[in-house]
C-alpha cells in the first residue's frame, strides 16, 4: 500500500506531506512524453544497425532499391579468390561485422550517394564522404582496399555472406532446425522431379532459404517474430531480398510459390529443407573447390613429415 493511501486504496489527503516524489523519474518521463522529435544531439551521436536487422521487415527492399538505382555485376574468379582468402583471415566476430557494415553502406548509398549510375567507382573512394557518425570497422576497410566497384558491392557481400553460411549455420535458433518426416520429404523430392523446369528449382530454393536463415534466423532471438509454426513460402514471398530480381519479377513467380505452399513446409523445417535440397555451396565456384583441395593436400603432407619424425626419434637408440 503506497504513503497516503487506505486499505481500501483511497487517497488520504491528511496524510500529503508523508508523500515523496521522485523528481529524476519524473523528469525521465516527462522527456519521454515531451521530447521525441525535438531533442538536439551533439555531433557524437553514432548510428547502429543491430545484429541480424540490416535487411528485416520493411528493410527487405534495401538491396533491391540500390539495385535499380546502381545496377550490379558479377564477380570476376580472381575476385572471388580474394574474397575467399580475406575471409579465411578473418574471426567470427569479423564476419558479422563486415556484413552488417557493408549493410548500412548500401543503405548511406541508397540515401545520400548521387554518381553517374553506370560509373565504376571504387569503394574506397567514397569511404571518406561517410559521415562521422557512420562506423565503418576496420575490417571492412581492409576489405575494400581491394578495387572492388560499387558496381558489385551487392556481389560482395552476397558472395561473402554464403562463404560464412558455414559459420553461420552453428548458430542458428534451434526452432528453425526441424527434421522434415519422411512423407512430406518424398513429397518433396517428387515435386522437384515432376517440375524440372520450374524457375523456383532446387538450387534457386537452396540459396533464397540460406539468404533467409543468415539475415533473419541465426542467433537465438527473444523477439523472433517469425513463428517456427508459420507456413514457410507465405514468408519466402515477400522476401524481395532473398530472391534474384530476375526471379521475383518474373510473371511464373507467384503461380510457383503457391503451388510450394502446399507442401505445407514450415519455417522451423527451413534448415532441414536446405540441406534436403542439396545446399548451394555449388555457388562458390572452382576457386574455392581448388583452394580447399590445396588445404588437403598440405595438411597430408604436414601429416606425413610428422610421422617421419616419430619413426626417426623411435629409430634412434640411446648411448649410455
Amino acid at each position: 500500500m503506497g504513503i497516503g493511501f487506505n486499505e481500501n486504496f483511497e487517497f488520504e489527503f491528511s496524510k500529503k506531506d508523508k508523500i515523496k516524489f521522485n523528481l529524476e523519474e519524473i523528469e525521465e518521463q516527462l522527456e519521454y512524453l515531451l521530447l521525441p522529435g525535438k531533442k538536439r544531439f551533439n555531433n557524437k551521436l553514432d548510428f547502429v544497425i543491430y545484429q541480424y536487422e540490416g535487411f528485416r521487415n520493411q528493410n527487405s527492399s534495401i538491396l533491391s532499391t540500390f539495385i535499380d538505382k546502381y545496377p550490379q555485376k558479377k564477380l570476376e574468379e580472381d575476385e572471388k579468390r580474394i574474397l575467399y582468402e580475406f575471409r579465411s583471415e578473418q574471426l567470427l566476430d569479423s564476419f558479422k561485422k563486415i556484413l552488417f557494415s557493408i549493410q548500412l553502406m548500401i543503405t548511406f548509398y541508397n540515401e545520400q550517394l548521387n554518381v553517374d549510375k553506370n560509373s565504376d567507382i571504387l569503394v574506397s573512394e567514397t569511404i571518406n564522404d561517410f559521415p562521422p557518425y557512420f562506423k565503418i570497422p576496420d575490417e571492412t576497410k581492409n576489405l575494400f582496399k581491394n578495387p572492388f566497384t560499387i558496381s558489385k558491392i551487392i556481389s560482395v557481400y552476397e558472395y561473402f555472406e554464403l562463404l560464412c553460411f558455414e559459420e553461420f549455420k552453428k548458430n542458428i535458433d534451434p526452432s528453425y532446425k526441424e527434421e522434415i518426416k519422411e512423407e512430406k520429404s518424398q513429397k518433396i523430392g517428387e515435386y522437384f522431379l515432376e517440375h524440372p523446369n520450374n524457375i523456383l528449382n532446387k538450387l534457386t530454393i537452396s540459396t533464397t532459404t540460406r539468404k533467409f536463415i543468415s539475415r533473419s534466423l541465426v542467433g537465438i532471438r527473444e523477439d523472433q517474430e517469425i513463428g517456427p509454426n508459420i507456413e514457410l513460402f507465405s514468408i519466402l514471398l515477400y522476401k524481395e531480398d532473398c530472391w534474384n530480381k530476375e526471379i521475383f519479377t518474373n510473371a511464373q513467380f507467384e503461380r510457383e510459390i503457391e503451388e510450394l505452399e502446399k507442401l505445407d513446409i514450415k519455417v522451423g523445417e527451413i534448415y532441414s529443407l536446405y540441406e534436403l535440397l542439396g545446399g548451394d555451396s555449388e555457388l562458390l565456384g572452382e576457386i574455392v573447390k581448388n583452394k580447399v583441395e590445396e588445404k588437403e593436400e598440405e595438411e597430408k603432407k604436414q601429416s606425413k613429415k610428422e610421422k617421419n619424425k616419430k619413426k626417426k626419434k623411435k629409430g634412434k637408440k640411446t648411448v649410455f
